[in-house]
C-alpha cells in the first residue's frame, strides 16, 4: 500500500491526458485557447515562486 497513492495519481494523470486528447480532436481552438491560458497560469505562479521581484509588482504587472 506504499505506491498506492502514487499509482492512483498516475492512473488519473494518464486519464486526464486521455480526455484532452480526445478534446484536441473535436475542440480544437477552444483547447489550444484553454491551453494556452492554463500556461500562462502555470508561467505566473512559477515566476512568482522563483522571481526576486516581490510579489505584489508581480501581481500588478499581471
Amino acid at each position: 500500500m506504499i505506491h498506492y497513492k502514487s499509482n492512483l495519481m498516475f492512473l488519473l494523470i494518464v486519464f486526464i491526458e486521455q480526455i484532452k486528447f480526445y478534446w484536441i480532436l473535436f475542440n480544437f481552438d477552444i483547447f489550444i485557447s484553454r491551453f494556452y491560458a492554463f500556461l500562462s497560469v502555470i508561467l505566473l505562479s512559477f515566476i512568482k515562486k522563483y522571481s526576486t521581484i516581490p510579489t505584489l509588482n508581480i501581481d500588478i504587472l499581471f
